[in-house]
């Protein structure tokens, strides 16, 4: 009783000091659980939602959902997905549909799917809706809306400063229009699409923008253009500028004409059986017909009576791929390294610069060429893509560039004589050449970009170049892609038109001059 009652004094010698004694224990050796609240069920829409597109269009990007369970334990708070409940996806107001209409949630609580906007323009709602619950009773519902506009554009094509394209058989332009690129007959630029002032009756197949002047082909074979012809470059027979369409002169009747490439301040067009003809200045051989000086304000054939599936003008040189072995020959300066074939000494001379007045061949294989400025780049015929000429910028997507000049030197500058494969584990199933910058679609209907992107050209929400293909921002599905001076656009695989870049003149298409370093919706034309 002694030891006992010893114990007692030593452990509490008052009340106060006894209980803090009993508090400090039970918090180290006997802890209170603290109250867990029951869970809660929730559905957020992730992404998808707020989009534009084309009224009756499938959305380029999938309505996400996901459905998470939180409970409460003291101040913290458990998420945990909710996996393998069905998840329904239901058009509220506007028509339309969804590609599934009913979802299982994945391991990561996930669930999604693509809408269809209806027929009507102006806003539309959907709603997710997720039964949980062992009874199948128990809902929870996301809102989601949006903006449906008209469109359905066929083709694409970016010039310097403005922008074309096809919606219905309709050409329409935006942007600059300082040299009456637009073709609506003024020389008033336009933010948004304009249609242009067509002949009567014509339906168009293909559109061509070039740096201040635009070409097109209608479905019966005749090709117009409009804009600066300071060159001949509309090939009409005079050197008066145009606000609207006037026909192409051809040289021999009944010549039809397939496709028209708008370049600098030259044109070249394939006939129907794929004879090349060009037009415009040929000041450098760039016309291709064994000649180097002057200007042509008519058609003139390409040297060598070779057949081609595709030409493509760029600033002073054309490049084009046969339709027998994919031979890939370019012609016109090639001060650096634009002919690809190795060399930036020649094989000719014109006006004091080396250069090719008729066609020089590179090699065979290839399927598409594109060039725009002082470079170009081609797909072979096993989807490798190729690029070569000027590269201070990393245009040519191979690694060099910037503070690594290379893989060759022109003319003091970073450069490829001849095509060097872009660097990529990507593999391409279409490439553009632009300015400074290029871009291509991965086979998924990826876009990606390299080059410059002083001006947001490259699409990735930042102004940072680079020299290897970034992905564009979005997660857009294309089906084709144009790149101009600074900017680029975009044709999905629903018909919604995308631009991104330099917006000085309204080339984006969006309504404003503001630039974009990201991918926006072209105005409803």
């Amino acid at each position: 009783m002694v030891g006992v009652y010893w114990l007692r004094r030593r452990l509490a010698p008052t009340a106060l000091g006894l209980a803090t004694i009993m508090a400090v224990g039970c918090q180290d050796r006997l802890p209170t659980a603290e109250p867990e609240s029951q869970a809660t069920i929730g559905l957020d829409v992730v992404s998808g939602g707020g989009q534009q597109g084309y009224a009756g269009e499938e959305l380029p990007i999938a309505v996400v959902v996901r459905v998470t369970s939180t409970k409460t334990v003291g101040t913290d708070k458990k998420v945990t997905p909710v996996v393998g409940v069905p998840v329904n996806f239901v058009v509220t107001q506007g028509g339309g549909s969804f590609y599934a209409g009913a979802t299982l949630t994945d391991q990561d609580g996930y669930a999604s799917d693509y809408w269809t906007l209806g027929p009507a323009v102006g806003t539309q709602t959907a709603e997710a809706r997720a039964v949980t619950g062992q009874t199948g009773t128990r809902s929870v519902y996301g809102g989601f809306s949006a903006t449906a506009v008209s469109g359905g554009f066929v083709s694409l094509s970016a010039g310097s400063y403005h922008t074309c394209g096809i919606r219905r058989g309709t050409v329409y332009c935006w942007g600059d229009n300082s040299s009456g690129e637009l073709g609506n007959g003024t020389t008033t630029r336009s933010t948004t699409p304009v249609a242009i002032s067509a002949p009567a009756g014509a339906t168009f197949a293909s559109v061509s923008a070039g740096t201040n002047h635009t070409c097109a082909v209608a479905t019966n074979g005749t090709a117009y253009c409009w804009g600066i012809n300071y060159h001949g470059e509309l090939g009409d027979g005079t050197t008066t500028g145009r606000s609207a369409p006037v026909a192409v002169s051809v040289p021999v009747p009944g010549l039809a004409f397939a496709t028209v490439s708008a370049g600098n301040e030259h044109t070249c067009g394939l006939t129907s059986t794929g004879a090349a003809y060009c037009w415009g200045d040929n000041t450098y051989g760039q016309l291709g017909n064994g000649t180097w000086y002057g200007t042509r304000s008519t058609p003139v054939a390409v040297s060598e009576g070779i057949t081609f599936a595709q030409v493509s003008a760029g600033l002073l040189a054309t490049c084009g791929v046969t339709t027998t072995n994919g031979g890939l020959y370019c012609w016109g300066l090639n001060f650096y390294g634009e002919l690809g074939v190795g060399s930036d000494a020649g094989p000719e001379t014109c006006s004091g610069y080396a250069c090719s007045t008729k066609p020089a061949w590179i090699r065979d294989g290839f399927a598409t060429v594109n060039t725009f400025r002082l470079h170009a780049c081609a797909m072979d015929a096993y989807g490798v893509t190729w690029c070569w000429g000027y590269n201070s910028e990393g245009e040519l997507g191979n690694g060099y560039g910037g503070s690594s000049p290379g893989p060759q030197t022109c003319s003091n500058n970073a450069c490829a004589k001849y095509p060097f494969p872009v660097s990529s584990y990507v593999r391409f199933t279409a490439v553009s050449a632009g300015d400074y910058s290029s871009c291509g679609i991965s086979a998924d209907g990826g876009a990606y970009c390299w080059g410059s992107n002083n001006l947001g050209q490259l699409g990735n929400g930042s102004i940072t170049e680079s020299d290897l293909p970034i992905a564009v921002s979005g997660g857009l599905k294309f089906a084709s892609l144009s790149v101009g001076s600074d900017h680029a656009c975009g044709l999905t695989t629903s018909g919604a038109a995308y631009c991104w870049g330099f917006n000085n003149s309204g080339q984006l298409g969006d309504g404003t001059t503001s630039s974009s370093y990201t991918p926006v919706l072209v105005s409803n034309p």
